[in-house]
């Protein structure tokens, strides 16, 4: 990998996550505190999270409908792109708390991918977007959930609400070659005014989509549902204790590590080796909505009140992470969290504009920003997992940048 700057090298021991004979490991967090914590987590920051993205998702199917039905309003295009926009920032918060159900099972105990029913990034298929809209196979919405989610998820939302006039297939594809005259013709589709309203339909049904997804997500978490966050809380199901339940929830912070530092802002400021030139800004997260940025505030946000059990401008004495470093006597460590996670949202709120028009006009604030964040994700990295000894999650293990 590329780097702006050597990384801290610092090694710390960690043992595994539970002992020689598979009993788990005793955490120097006391039980009774653990179970708190834990509990803050659920009631402070995932429960409310998983609300608003649902209230979110079903404004933004309701105003993609209204939409639908008068593309020509510029009233309905203001609506539409509001609750896009307030769905995107629900939508990045949970992103970082993929413990359980929303979780690849691979990743998490009691991970049944929900996730990828909502967003697929960094996968995607936008020409077979492109063929779907052509092709009008989005009006059955039952029929479009049965296809990869590349076709109806948050991503796909994106596209066809900032829609170009082009399309994303290769020349050789049909939606190409069979122009003009075809029924199976994009170009007829834009010279003949129809692609707007044909998008719109199809993001209303999309909509749809994301909607019933959250609220199924919910449902998989809820105390009145399917209640995983008992299993959470309890340390019980597919947790053995809650010291790894806590540890889940760290796990799901490391987004931050992997998803926002290596791939939202390393590949697109050219700090990484799978950006083979001075930057990559055709990969950014959201290069139709420019909104790349803001799904990073959004994901900084829930990292933070991760680590300090809520909103700390709502609820300042919540229980978290902080609380139990200095109880731990490593109240340094906290400063240092306290301080990076500032450091952090002031540099990626320095980015002038959109993250897109920075990495052409002041590639340095993108580069500050980056820096900001390494910084913080090598404290996680080191001391704070140290401390509360805590293993990495096998994707992060042996990453000292």
């Amino acid at each position: 990998m590329k780097r702006l700057s050597t990384a801290v090298a610092l090694v710390l021991a960690l043992s595994a996550c539970s002992t020689g004979n598979g009993t788990p490991r005793k955490s120097p967090i006391p039980e009774s505190r653990r179970a708190e914590l834990v509990g803050s987590l659920v009631t402070n920051v995932l429960l409310p999270s998983l609300d608003d993205l649902v209230s979110s998702a079903e404004a933004f199917e309701v105003a993609a409908s209204a939409y639908a039905a008068d593309v020509g309003s510029a009233e309905a295009r203001a609506a539409v792109e509001s609750a896009f926009r307030t769905l995107l920032e629900a939508l990045q918060r949970v992103e970082v708390m993929q413990l359980g159900p929303l979780g690849d099972p691979a990743k998490f105990a009691g991970g049944k991918g929900l996730r990828y029913g909502l967003y697929s990034w960094p996968l995607h298929s936008r020409c077979s977007v492109d063929m779907a809209l052509v092709d009008e196979a989005y009006a059955d919405v039952d029929a479009l959930a049965s296809m990869q989610p590349s076709y109806f998820g948050f991503d796909a939302a994106e596209y066809l609400l900032f829609h170009p006039d082009s399309n994303a297939c290769p020349q050789i594809n049909r939606i190409n070659t069979a122009c003009p005259g075809a029924s199976t013709c994009f170009a007829d589709l834009v010279s003949e005014g129809l692609l707007p309203a044909r998008a719109a339909a199809y993001l209303s049904s999309v909509a749809s989509l994301l909607a019933r997804d959250a609220r199924t997500v919910r449902q998989a978490y809820a105390r009145d549902g399917e209640d995983f966050v008992g299993q959470i809380e309890a340390g019980s199901g597919v947790y053995r204790d809650t010291t790894e339940s806590m540890t889940a929830f760290i796990h799901a912070m490391y987004y931050v590590e992997i998803e926002v530092k290596d791939q939202k802002l390393a590949i697109p400021v050219g700090v990484s080796d799978q950006c083979p030139t001075s930057t990559c800004p055709d990969r950014v997260e959201l290069p139709y909505s420019k909104l790349s940025k803001e799904a990073i505030v959004a994901n900084l946000t829930a990292f933070r009140d991760l680590y300090y059990g809520a909103d700390p401008s709502v609820k300042p004495d919540a229980l978290g992470f902080d609380d139990v470093l200095v109880e731990l006597s490593a109240g340094e460590v906290d400063q240092a969290m306290r301080a990076g996670i500032d450091a952090t949202f002031a540099a990626v709120e320095a980015i002038p504009g959109s993250l897109e028009d920075a990495l052409a006009s002041d590639v340095a604030s993108v580069e500050a920003a980056y820096a900001a964040l390494q910084a913080l994700m090598t404290e996680l990295k080191t001391r704070f997992i140290g401390i509360l000894d805590v293993q990495p999650p096998a994707a992060a293990a042996g990453d000292n940048d």
